[in-house]
């Protein structure tokens, strides 16, 4: 629901397309198929997110912990709550509800614990201060979109500023995803809504009028404020004004309305594509221009190995590198390699892959691609081919 500190591996909350246009997830982390057509586009499976997780025995731990100092939500003891939780999953398509325990803590907020066992879901006491208890399913539904999307923790701050922006953007994508759940199991639109305004001011309905949620929804339309917020894109979470503006996007999609029962709506992929724009302004950009750098200057090391590697570079080779990296890159890596040798390229390039590991899968496609497209033209698909290997390689270590 909203940003934590905390340390365990959870998550916080705050003409149709194909709905299996997505790529496959790794093993660990393949997600239910009923919520999959709900992901967010740029919510990749596929992407690597820095840190490691948690050992056999931290785990056991961490869940030992949970049943000795909580309370969990039975359908004797707290039936509002499993009521909420049953009520969710029906509405998600998920045929066993997870254990629901509630922790005594005033800020209203939400957790899952995913380690690979069964999930578990953790509410603060907070939530019931503000929350009318059919509101709970929103809450509930955030965090089983976590974990049917099998979402990663979002990682620890790396050396790399690079790496770090990019692994808060997978964060973000992946808050973009589990609203949309949340909405499912809310059952609409504006009830998800009212459960958001309220967990953000933290007051419930006797303070904050929700009889008129046009005129907060009308503000939302006016767009993004025109300021470079670089402190967002450290953020794990989306700020509020994009959250809601996304949410009220898709819930007016086809997608969003056939996964209701309904009909109508809007085309899901134009849609889709206003989001997605929005989304990757957030943070002034600095993701999206750090990984484009990182792009280029990748290309251009790989592309001195793929014209030198024979140690002859033809006028032709080096106006194809002109074209692919630019004039001044061109010619200070060409000026490197010949300097210090192509074993000094080849650690220059595989040093530049790294913070490309957090990328999202496009952008590591795209690399790919220029790679390739590049070696034929100047005739070296051998080496192409030995140059992706290495991408690869790089990017599994």
């Amino acid at each position: 629901l909203l940003p934590s500190d905390e340390v365990c591996d959870h998550h916080p909350m705050t003409n149709e397309a194909d709905p299996t246009d997505v790529p496959d997830a790794p093993a660990d982390r393949v997600a239910n198929p009923s919520l999959e057509r709900l992901r967010f586009r740029l919510d990749d499976p596929q992407r690597t997110v820095s840190g490691e997780g948690m050992n056999d025995f931290e785990r056991e731990e961490i869940r030992h912990r949970i049943r000795m100092t909580m309370v969990r939500a039975s359908e004797r003891l707290m039936p509002d709550v499993h009521r909420a939780s049953r009520r969710a999953c029906e509405r998600l398509g998920i045929e066993h509800p997870p254990e629901v325990f509630v922790q005594a803590e005033p800020t209203p907020n939400a957790h899952i614990l995913m380690d690979g066992g069964e999930p578990i879901v953790l509410l603060h006491s907070g939530l019931f201060s503000i929350l009318e208890p059919d509101e709970l399913c929103t809450v509930i539904g955030h965090e089983l979109g976590h974990w049917g999307l099998r979402h990663p923790p979002p990682g620890p701050e790396d050396e790399s500023t690079v790496v770090t922006a990019l692994s808060r953007e997978a964060a973000r994508a992946a808050e973009v995803s589990a609203d949309r759940v949340a909405m499912v199991a809310a059952g609409d639109f504006r009830s998800a809504l009212r459960v958001e305004i309220k967990l953000a001011c933290g007051l419930g309905s006797k303070h904050v009028r929700l009889d008129d949620l046009d005129a907060f929804m009308d503000e939302l339309e006016t767009g993004p404020i025109e300021s470079d917020r670089q402190w967002e894109a450290f953020s794990t979470h989306p700020e509020m004004q994009f959250r809601f503006w996304a949410q009220h996007q898709f819930s007016q999609t086809d997608r969003f309305r056939s996964t209701l029962g309904r009909s109508g709506g809007l085309p899901y992929a134009e849609v889709e594509s206003a989001i997605e724009d929005r989304f990757l302004a957030l943070g002034g950009g600095l993701a999206f221009r750090w990984t484009v750098d990182a792009l280029h200057e990748a290309l251009a090391w790989i592309g001195v190995l793929l014209v030198a590697e024979d140690e002859v570079v033809t006028d032709e080779e080096h106006e194809r590198l002109v074209r692919l990296v630019g004039m001044v890159w061109a010619e200070d890596a060409t000026t490197y390699a010949r300097r210090h040798g192509l074993d000094a390229v080849r650690r220059r390039a595989k040093e530049t892959l790294q913070p490309l590991k957090a990328a999202h899968k496009r952008t590591r496609d795209r690399l790919e691609q220029s790679i390739l497209k590049f070696a034929n033209a100047i005739g070296a698909e051998d080496r192409g081919e030995q140059a992706i290997m290495m991408v690869r390689s790089a990017w599994a270590g």
